[in-house]
């Protein structure tokens, strides 16, 4: 729970000063009415000194109400009491304002038990106050009781309200912080598989190019020739392993479990993938534009990861749907698109499978659009380069 000095705490400088000010300038106010109240009002026998020191008194202690709410009501109701024990006016209105103000600081301010005790004694002092007045009566009890009271309940349904807002405010910001760290930790997992994964692509086209360069030297010896295709493709893989590598490179690698050596998916494996969506009984439609071309190994594993986590959103959370799938092949560029037709979701950071895709999409310098569709349902569309490396 938040405490009033953390509160204060939190609070710019500038807008407590500015306060600071205006409840000087009231207290300035209240001691000058207090003053004139004194000095106009009809005494009755009663002393005008007396009644004079009493209001400034009440009225003074009144600016001590932030600092220290039940000192300063204790002197308002004391300065009643020296009031009606030395000889002072019968009313005085201005202590009835001061004590109405003090007691609504105390109840807003003071902490518990603290507060209901200063309660009871104002309460006590009020009651001396009027056992020394000139009638006593049971109402004017009842009424410096109520006129004590009333602000004072105010004032702890004001410091609960507060302390129930700042709780509030405390656990939404605990919880944004949480989804935050929960987001960076899903990325975090997403960088270290996608790691992993290229290094493997990595150390296939490695071994890959060593095959190549033996078979290229060979044939150099008896066909030179029928070397150049050897040596072509050599080079073409090892531009496609270079690729992958400077994208690999910066992202973590967690050799924990990476122990497994199952082949990676990649694009061509998308219609068995569809398959096992369809059986989950979400109806799929694949629809391909372009002429497919051979993808690199790291565009088309990323291309599969992609549409992979965008159908598993569609089988959790778009209900009784249907999706439709698009691959489209450009000269430089592979689209890929996954529509539903469930309720739309919210677009939010929070979802591992989005944070994947928005891995793997920056990994490429590609484009990725989220969210709702206007027509209903939801869509992931992205955008990989097949360009050369930074494409």
């Amino acid at each position: 729970m938040m405490c009033r000095s953390e509160y204060l705490r939190r609070v710019p400088a500038w807008p407590i000063r500015r306060t600071a000010i205006a409840s000087g300038l009231a207290v300035a106010l209240l001691v000058l009415v207090g003053q004139a109240e004194a000095w106009t009002v009809d005494l009755d026998g009663g002393s005008r000194a007396v009644t004079a020191a009493c209001a400034l008194l009440a009225t003074a202690a009144v600016a001590l109400r932030r600092r220290s709410p039940a000192a300063s009501a204790l002197l308002v109701v004391g300065a009643l009491v020296a009031k009606d024990a030395l000889g002072g006016a019968d009313e005085l209105v201005v202590l009835l304002l001061c004590g109405v103000v003090t007691a609504f600081a105390v109840g807003a301010l003071e902490p518990s038990p603290r507060s209901e005790l200063a309660l009871a004694a104002l309460l006590m002092l009020a009651a001396v106050a009027v056992m020394l007045g000139e009638s006593g009566a049971p109402s004017e009890l009842l009424f410096s009781a109520l006129a004590l009271g009333a602000p004072w309940g105010a004032g702890r349904l004001v410091r609960d309200r507060t302390e129930r807002a700042g709780m509030l405010e405390e656990l939404a910001i605990r919880r944004e912080h949480e989804t935050r760290d929960r987001v960076r930790l899903a990325a975090a997992e997403e960088r270290t598989r996608i790691a992993r994964e290229l290094h493997d692509l990595v150390g296939h086209s490695v071994s890959l190019m060593v095959l190549q360069a033996g078979a290229a030297e060979q044939l150099l010896r008896e066909r030179p020739d029928a070397a150049i295709a050897s040596l072509v493709s050599l080079q073409a893989t090892g531009r496609s392993a270079v690729d992958d590598l400077r994208r690999a490179l910066g992202l973590l690698r967690d050799d924990a479990g990476s122990g497994a050596l199952e082949p990676l998916p990649g694009i061509d494996e998308l219609d068995a993938f569809l398959g096992r969506v369809r059986g989950a009984g979400i109806p799929v439609e694949l629809r391909v534009e372009g002429d497919p071309v051979p993808l690199p190994d790291g565009v088309s594993l990323a291309a599969f990861r992609i549409l992979q986590e965008a159908l598993t959103n569609v089988v959790k959370h778009a209900g009784d749907a249907s999706a439709r799938v698009l691959v489209a092949y450009a000269p430089d560029l592979l689209r890929l698109e996954v529509v539903d037709d469930g309720d739309a979701r919210a677009a939010g950071p929070s979802g591992h499978g989005l944070v994947g895709i928005r891995e793997r999409v920056a990994m490429y310098s590609g484009r990725l659009e989220v969210g709702p569709r206007p027509d209903g349902g939801f869509g992931v569309a992205a955008e990989l380069p097949l360009g050369g490396p930074g494409a």
